[in-house]
């Protein structure tokens, strides 16, 4: 009886060891991407943006790459791809009007990163900053037919992104302006 209790202790006592030996690997592994996790783009380097948002337009689906041009400055080009349906009734004779707009827009962002002026976390990239850009627009109605329509389309934003390693950032944006909005998504940098 005194060999199994005995047996049983060192196998707990074992299972203890690799509970804790896994346990420090964890920390150690998350102490490390941490450490060398990156903050704001710098001068010289490129990230790619993409993610999916809303917005006074429908769900946008977009695509960006930004150019450190400045130690706290960004530029670069961004895409966009939208949908939007709607359902109203016509007051003059009743009938149920469909609305679809689909908008394609390209242009350009600029930030200004506020982690050295703020002494923000190396972790963190906080930053302002705005864009511009020119989406085609093909709006149908079951009323008019369709109709293209060029729209310049101007968004101060305010962003973040949580770097949780050297390459990778989970990003939100927040949009006013002409198509007011939010946008999630990820970075990557290189």
């Amino acid at each position: 009886m005194n060999i199994f209790v005995t047996i049983i202790k060192k196998q707990k006592q074992q299972f203890n060891m690799k509970k804790a030996s896994l346990s420090f690997i964890i920390l150690l592994t998350f102490g490390i991407s941490q450490l060398f996790a990156q903050g704001p783009i710098r001068k010289g380097e490129k990230q790619l943006n993409f993610g999916v948002g809303v917005s006074t337009l429908g769900i946008p689906v977009y695509l960006g790459m930004d150019f450190g041009i400045h130690e706290n400055i960004s530029l670069g080009p961004i895409m966009s791809f939208r949908t939007y349906v709607s359902n109203a009734i016509d007051p003059i004779t009743g009938s149920k009007i469909t609305y679809t707009q689909t908008a394609f827009g390209i242009g350009f962002n600029g930030d200004f990163h506020f982690n050295n002026l703020l002494n923000i976390p190396r972790e963190f990239d906080v930053y302002a900053g705005i864009s511009i850009s020119y989406f085609v627009i093909n709006s149908t109605t079951t009323v008019t037919g369709t109709v293209l329509l060029p729209n310049i389309g101007v968004n101060p934003h305010v962003g973040g992104r949580y770097n949780f390693n050297p390459k990778w950032s989970v990003q939100v944006q927040v949009d006013a302006g002409t198509h007011t909005g939010a946008m999630g998504g990820l970075t990557f940098k290189f």
